[in-house]
């Protein structure tokens, strides 16, 4: 998670379902001028089922860690507050239903102040690959 990147960024072309190429540069924490080679509709799931669909996430192969932004999450109606338990801090995902609202994921932090969980592609994406070179998109 990472509450200041502007787009999800993705490591693997296999959350896709629509892909263009598009090369560009982006600004990360990590490093300045990395290198993205497409963009398109994405769709994750997080270890709870919960999906989430991210219309414009960026795929950058050379990059450590997939980066999901919070803007991405609060636009699938989803929630996000920290919590305590045992001395140890978590992420909540949250929906609201009703007058209450329902845990959707739990999301661990790290020592360093990170919240880290695993994410997989949805299981019935149909891809939709756009391209004019056809190793532009292998990682």
């Amino acid at each position: 998670m990472d509450s200041c990147t502007t787009n999800t960024i993705l490591t693997e072309i296999k959350y896709f379902q629509t892909l263009r190429k598009r090369e560009g540069n982006v600004l990360t924490i990590v490093e300045r001028d990395a290198l993205i080679v497409g963009s398109g509709k994405a769709i994750i799931t997080l270890p709870m089922g919960t999906q989430i669909v991210i219309e414009d996430a960026l795929l950058y192969p050379d990059s450590t860690r997939t980066l999901l932004s919070y803007r991405d999450v609060r636009k699938n109606g989803i929630h996000v507050e920290t919590y305590e338990e045992n001395n140890e801090e978590y992420l909540l995902f949250t929906k609201l239903i009703g007058n209450g609202k329902q845990i959707c994921e739990k999301i661990p932090s790290l020592e360093s102040g990170l919240y880290y969980t695993y994410i997989k592609p949805n299981n019935y994406v149909a891809y939709k690959v756009i391209f004019q070179n056809v190793n532009a998109f292998q990682t």
